[in-house]
C-alpha cells in the first residue's frame, strides 16, 4: 500500500474556466476545509488531468495548516487489500493512522473496492466517529456484481452495528456497496460513473447518515484544452 506525502498546491493561478466545468465558489468552499471540521465527506470525480489532484492536495494543505491530520491511500497492492487495511501482518501504526486521522484521502477508489469490503468497512467505521473522507474517481466504476472478501474486523470495532450489518453483503456492485455509506449515485457529478440505476442499499445501519459533497471536474484535461487553444490560434 502506498501512503503519499502531500505536495503543496495553490489555487491562486488555477484556471477555473479551462474546461467549462468548474464552479469556482464551490471549489473555494471545499478547499477552505470547513467540511473537514464538520466531519463531512467529499467525492471528486473526473477524467485524468482535470484538476482532481490539485484540488485534493490544496484541501490537504489547508487542513494541515489548520492543525488537522491527513493521510492518503494511493493505489492498493494487487492481492492484499484486506491485509493492507486490517490484517495483523500490516504495520499497526499505519493502520491506526488511517483510522484516527481527521481527513482520509482515497485515490483510485474503484481499485480499493476490487473484490473487497475493506475500504467500505474502513469508511463506515470512520463515518461513525465523525471523521472526514475524500474519494477520488477517474470517471469509472465497474458496473458488475462481484463477490467480496470478508476483512478481519479490528477488535475495538467488534460491537459496531455497521460492521455487523456490512457482513451480510456477500455479492453486489461497487456502487451498491458504497451506497451503504449514503452516497447518492444519482447526483449529476457522478453521472459519468453510470451507476445511478444500481439498487441502493439501506444505509440506516449507520448511527448517523454521513454528509457527502460532490465535485465533477469534467472529462477534458488541461493539456487537451491547451492543445485545442493552440490549434485554434494557429488556424
Amino acid at each position: 500500500m502506498k501512503i503519499a506525502a502531500p505536495k503543496p498546491h495553490s489555487l491562486a493561478n488555477f484556471d477555473y474556466a479551462f474546461n467549462g466545468t468548474f464552479d469556482q465558489r464551490q471549489v473555494e468552499e471545499i478547499v477552505s476545509a470547513r467540511l473537514v471540521s464538520a466531519g463531512e465527506n467529499l467525492i471528486i470525480n473526473g477524467g485524468c488531468g482535470t484538476g482532481k489532484t490539485v484540488i485534493a492536495t490544496a484541501l490537504w494543505d489547508k487542513a494541515e495548516r489548520q492543525g488537522l491530520t491527513v493521510e492518503q491511500l494511493g493505489c492498493p497492492s494487487r492481492w492484499t487489500i484486506d491485509e493492507d487495511l486490517f490484517a495483523n501482518s500490516c504495520s499497526h501504526f499505519l493502520r491506526q493512522k488511517i483510522f484516527d486521522c481527521d481527513l482520509l484521502m482515497v485515490d483510485d477508489t474503484h481499485q480499493w473496492l476490487r473484490n473487497s469490503k475493506a475500504l467500505a468497512l474502513l469508511l463506515g467505521l470512520r463515518c461513525e466517529e465523525g471523521k472526514s473522507n475524500v474519494l477520488i474517481f477517474n470517471n469509472q466504476l465497474p458496473d458488475r456484481e462481484q463477490v467480496f472478501s470478508e476483512p478481519p474486523l479490528p477488535w475495538q470495532f467488534r460491537f459496531s452495528r455497521f460492521a455487523g450489518w456490512l457482513r451480510g453483503i456477500r455479492c453486489a456492485k461497487q456502487s451498491e456497496l458504497l451506497s451503504v455509506l449514503g452516497i447518492d449515485f444519482a447526483h449529476p457529478a457522478l453521472a459519468s460513473l453510470k451507476a445511478e440505476k444500481a439498487v441502493p442499499r439501506d444505509h440506516r445501519a449507520l448511527v448517523k447518515t454521513p454528509v457527502w459533497h460532490y465535485l465533477y471536474t469534467g472529462e477534458r484535461s488541461y493539456r487537451e484544452v491547451l492543445m485545442a487553444r493552440e490549434a485554434a490560434g494557429q488556424a
